[in-house]
């Protein structure tokens, strides 16, 4: 295939691998039950926070050099996610319940990134595993992403702590 030719909507289709479309169903009947309100263990957001910080320490400290302009663009991207993950816990109205869990409302907005993210990998002909990789031009954009996603669990987390913390602040 020619390189300035972009390919058509059939032929990006029967490129997908198809564990990306299990996949996706997977995403999606997540995204079918977010919109429910679900009750949450402490435990799990304290899981996931830890799992997704690891992953990024690990990628930043294998793939990046490490220089005072990466560790400042990953802080900030850290910074950003915290900013974003914990503003999510407060607009959704997290409320705690006895034995360290949590209710989460239920919201489609996880439903609706799920489908923008796959409507543009066809229709844009998004391959973003190409970027991700160390021999990528942009060598730091993985990293910047997992710290933005850690800061994002972080946040969460922190939210939660707080909130099963000092339960009848939040309440009111």
């Amino acid at each position: 295939m020619d390189s300035t030719i972009t390919p058509s909507f059939w032929e990006q289709f029967a490129e997908t691998s198809w564990w990306l479309y299990a996949l996706f169903l997977y995403l999606m009947w997540g995204g079918f039950l977010a919109t429910r309100p679900r009750v949450l263990h402490f435990y799990t957001i304290r899981l996931t926070t830890a799992l997704f910080i690891i992953l990024f320490l690990a990628t930043f400290y294998w793939q990046t050099s490490f220089t005072f302009s990466n560790v400042l663009l990953c802080l900030a991207a850290l910074g950003s996610g915290f900013i974003i993950g914990w503003g999510h816990f407060f607009i959704s109205k997290v409320k705690p319940l006895p034995e360290k869990k949590l209710v989460i409302p239920g919201t489609w907005s996880i439903l609706v990134l799920i489908c923008g993210a796959w409507i543009a990998k066809f229709y844009y002909h998004v391959q973003l595993e190409a970027y991700l990789f160390s021999d990528s031009p942009y060598p730091l954009l993985w990293p910047i992403i997992q710290a933005a996603f850690a800061g994002y669990f972080l946040g969460q987390f922190c939210y939660a702590f707080n909130c099963l913390k000092r339960p009848q602040q939040v309440l009111n």
